[in-house]
């Protein structure tokens, strides 16, 4: 059996048995937001942000609530199956242009309906939130939000690539991590994925893993489970190095 996705914070605990086998191994990087350590967003922009950086935050968000009406939703614990119907629609379009303008393929999307119809009864039991900005009636950011016994989990967003210039995508950062902070959340978990973006709003980062467990195997499933085991530590080691040596890069801008 695997077990994927298991950030270094949290540990696994598994029954002793003499015939079975656990083994850990370190697949990515995850990064955390520390609400706990924290008392306010104001707070959080000070420890994470030097003040040129924080007024040009301010500047571009009050530049954008001038500019247009906006307003902020975020969905938890309510919301009529249509209008999230509508919300997953305009999800699904803000993702396909945003990723058409950076010339990549998003893996979410292809997921988006499987997806949604998990989340929507989440949202109702409060283990999941939308956090929407909306110009007028238009939806220009919507971010989806994972809850488990204080822990958020960033699962996945998007926003209009019109409004890159008044820096959107750090504004719903930014609101998000305001709400979750209002809601007494412990930990925000950005979990895997675009380290260079997710580095920076994070406090600290931790090891994932992939463990491999094997119940009461004989010698010859003990033989595939290791040589199993050893495939997968090499692949992970591999691509490591060549996240380190900037071969994925490379590759991505041949693709484009």
């Amino acid at each position: 059996m695997a077990i994927q996705d298991v950030p270094g914070y949290l540990d696994l605990k598994f029954e002793d048995s003499p015939n079975s086998l656990v083994k850990r191994i370190i697949s990515q990087s995850t990064y955390v937001v520390r609400l706990d350590t924290y008392s306010s967003i104001k707070e959080y922009l000070k420890q994470n942000f030097g003040p040129k950086s924080r007024s040009a935050l301010k500047r571009y968000q009050r530049r954008l609530e001038t500019c247009f009406n906006i307003h902020y939703s975020c969905y938890f614990g309510d919301i009529e199956k249509k209008h999230f119907d509508k919300l997953i629609l305009a999800l699904r379009e803000l993702m396909q242009r945003r990723f058409q303008r950076k010339k990549e393929r998003n893996y979410e999307l292809q997921h988006l309906n499987e997806i949604a119809n998990d989340v929507y009864p989440l949202i109702l039991q409060k283990k999941a939130c939308l956090y929407v900005i909306y110009d007028e009636e238009t939806p220009i950011s919507i971010r989806i939000n994972m809850m488990k016994d204080g822990f958020a989990y960033y699962l996945l967003s998007a926003y209009d690539p019109d409004f890159d210039a008044f820096r959107l995508g750090k504004i719903d950062m930014i609101v998000n991590i305001k709400w979750l902070l209002e809601q007494n959340y412990q930990i925000y978990d950005l979990l895997k994925g675009y380290a260079h973006i997710k580095e920076r709003w994070a406090d600290e980062s931790y090891d994932v893993y992939l463990y491999l467990t094997l119940e009461n195997g004989n010698i010859f499933s003990r033989f595939v489970f290791f040589f199993q085991t050893l495939l997968l530590k090499s692949f992970y080691v591999l691509v490591d190095l060549a996240k380190r040596l900037k071969i994925d890069a490379l590759f991505k801008r041949a693709k484009r």
